[in-house]
């Protein structure tokens, strides 16, 4: 499935179960997961690039990876407000992004920071009691 130069809006609960397929978010294409939505990653599925611009994957919401014991690969900058819960296998974020969000991982899950030849920075927070954010 691509997704090409156009944006996909999800302000409910979107379950994405394909088993071997890749959904390529390409010429800056936007997925984004608003306040509220949930995106369901049930197996070891991958957003990766097509030609052209980078796509972006925009997490307001609720980006949960729960079920597969192996790689999902987001290979699209990754920005998250929200909520990222990894209940099994990993996730990793390769392309970059700013999360300022909350990530939640189970034993025995991961979260990975790049993949193979990839390139970009991710930004994640971390909060501490006085409400005080600080990047790192």
């Amino acid at each position: 499935m691509t997704l090409d130069g156009r944006t996909l809006d999800n302000a409910g609960a979107a379950v994405w179960n394909a088993p071997g397929s890749t959904f390529v978010v390409t010429d800056g294409a936007v997925v984004d997961n608003q306040a509220g939505g949930t995106f369901n990653v049930q197996g070891d599925l991958s957003i990766g690039e097509g030609s052209g611009t980078l796509g972006t994957f925009s997490n307001a919401g609720t980006l949960t990876k729960s079920a597969g014991t192996a790689n999902s690969v987001l290979v699209c900058p990754f920005n998250s407000s929200g909520t990222v819960q990894i209940q099994s296998g990993t996730l990793s974020l390769a392309r970059g992004g700013d999360s300022p969000g909350s990530f939640t991982v189970s034993a025995g899950a991961a979260l990975g920071l790049g993949y193979n030849d990839s390139s970009g920075t991710q930004t994640l927070w971390r909060c501490v009691e006085d409400n005080q954010c600080h990047r790192f």
